[in-house]
């Protein structure tokens, strides 16, 4: 059994995380090499953050107006 603790846990402690760190860099590399899709500089970015800008002003809005204790 002891050389198989050892083994995994060389396994565990060294080969897995260099090999999720190459899978994380492989991607990170790809995905800033070629874009992502086609985003021009018009209007679709500002309808796309539109979404976000509302969902802030719900949560901080439903925080300010609910000044009761419960």
């Amino acid at each position: 059994m002891l050389p198989f603790e050892a083994y995994f846990g060389i396994l565990i402690k060294y080969v897995n995380p260099v090999c999720l760190l190459f899978f994380i860099f492989e991607g990170l590399k790809a995905d800033l090499t070629t874009p992502f899709g086609i985003v021009n500089t018009g209007w679709l970015p500002l309808v796309a953050s539109m979404y976000v800008f509302i969902a802030v002003v719900i949560i901080f809005a439903s925080m300010i107006a609910c000044d009761y204790s419960e």
